[in-house]
């Protein structure tokens, strides 16, 4: 077996190898049958240091040669430290053709942090601070000279290197940076070591990693909302209109003053026959509106036994195709003849809403149509800003059977309410205003509200 090295003597380190892409079995099949028609035509690479010859580049391969008695051939190269061999293969690996762009981003950020370190390290033994507080570490006037001629580089120069060494956009980045500092707020050391490294395998995508963390903090949020949750009966207040059913602690057919991520957990599982409701859009054009509440969308999930129907905005509609988990079944359009006069993009307006509908039930009376053109209504008096119409809510009200109990945790001026009562079906809703609340109990009685006239 030809080789300028005795084989016996490389070294295969644990982290080194932690720090290569995984293949799949069908892969190293491939590789193999590669290896013993062709040869290995690349040499193996290792690094000299404390005696031993640690493989820097060829682990999958010096396996597959050795059992197969193929011949290869080593290179040695020299680095100054184990941080830089890390360096090295982590550099090395963004050479793979094959490699996933979220993959490439997660290497990229490892290869940010490592050069800013020894960057770091390097300036600390220009100012001879690295022997300790008592032993200054001497140094040479070469490697002071060198660190003169080395201005620190402005972090985003730096990673815009970086980006364009990996072939990635610097904005996925960033992205990847702000994902990786979120993870560790939110789960923690371990669990966030655990998520970044199944990225970095391409076992998840940067988008579901998102998710994840997304449901950790709607998990968060509800527990502190349970442990700090005030009695019911002082901070919720329940419109004084009800068939004597109980849903939870709740009267069916009441509207329920207060928090959503608070009324729900209230909830029993499969508690309703459905939820239709119009949640915040994430338009940022009010303070109610800065965040869209994807994280609810599992509680609906658990509290529904039939279908779910959410509003949504055609500004952040591809942000939500990314956001929901698991994915809508079908995507409904509203499309009154009206713009929404807020929301632009270049220019060109937006003229319709999408409706997301999970569990679309096999039959029923609702819309027959995917694209609804139901008008607008004018002239309510109750003035709140996202009105939606009766008639397109009772369309969607009919996705649940007649007789059915229907959840809207984001009522408003209570549209899905009274919907469902026209069509026969029981309601129940939250809303934290209490304006709002009593336009809602106008509205089902059928009179105009006292407060706002």
């Amino acid at each position: 077996m030809p080789s300028n090295l005795q084989t016996s003597e490389i070294v295969t380190d644990p982290e080194f190898a932690s720090l290569l892409a995984p293949q799949s079995h069908s892969e190293m099949s491939e590789l193999e049958r590669s290896l013993n028609l062709v040869g290995c035509r690349d040499a193996l690479v290792v690094w000299f240091t404390d005696g031993k010859k640690m493989m820097l580049d060829g682990h999958k391969r010096y396996p597959i040669c050795l059992k197969n008695g193929i011949a290869f051939r080593v290179e040695a190269v020299e680095l100054e430290s184990r941080e830089h061999a890390l360096l090295w293969i982590e550099s090395n690996q963004l050479g793979r053709r094959n490699l996933p762009d979220d993959v490439r981003a997660m290497i990229a950020l490892s290869i940010l942090e490592r050069r800013s370190r020894l960057e770091r390290h390097e300036r600390a033994i220009a100012a001879g601070k690295t022997g300790g507080r008592n032993h200054p570490k001497k140094v040479s006037f070469e490697t002071a000279a060198s660190s003169k001629l080395k201005p620190k580089e402005p972090k985003e120069r730096t990673r815009a290197a970086v980006a364009e060494e990996a072939k990635i956009s610097e904005r996925k980045l960033r992205v990847v940076q702000a994902l990786r500092k979120r993870a560790f707020k939110v789960l923690g050391d371990a669990r966030a070591n655990e998520l970044l490294l199944q990225i970095r395998r391409g076992e998840i995508s940067i988008a579901a990693a998102g998710r994840t963390l997304v449901r950790a903090e709607a998990e968060q949020e509800l527990r502190a909302a349970a442990c700090n949750r005030e009695v019911l009966g002082r901070k919720g207040q329940q419109a004084e209109i009800g068939c004597g059913r109980l849903v939870g602690p709740f009267r069916c057919c009441t509207c329920v003053r207060g928090d959503a991520m608070e009324l729900l957990m209230e909830l029993p599982m499969w508690a309703v026959d459905g939820a239709v409701t119009d949640p915040p859009y994430g338009l940022r054009l009010a303070a109610w509106d800065s965040r869209v509440p994807y994280h609810l969308l599992g509680r609906f999930l658990q509290i529904s036994d039939g279908p779910v129907v959410w509003f949504g905005a055609a500004p952040v509609m591809t942000e939500a195709c990314t956001m929901f988990d698991p994915q809508p079944e079908r995507v409904l359009i509203w499309a009154p003849k009206f713009t929404l006069a807020n929301a632009r993009s270049k220019g060109i307006a937006y003229r319709f809403h999408p409706i997301y509908v999970w569990r679309v039930p096999e039959e029923h009376d609702g819309p027959t149509w995917d694209v609804l053109d139901v008008a607008t209504e004018a002239g309510n008096w109750w003035r709140h800003p996202c009105t939606k119409p009766v008639a397109l809510m009772k369309l969607l009200c009919r996705l649940v059977p007649e007789g059915g109990l229907i959840l809207d945790p984001f009522a408003g001026s209570g549209s899905t309410l009274v919907a469902a009562r026209l069509t026969g079906r029981h309601f129940l809703g939250f809303e934290m205003e209490q304006n709002y609340c009593d336009i809602i109990q106008a509205r089902l009685r059928g009179k105009p509200s006292q407060r706002l006239e």
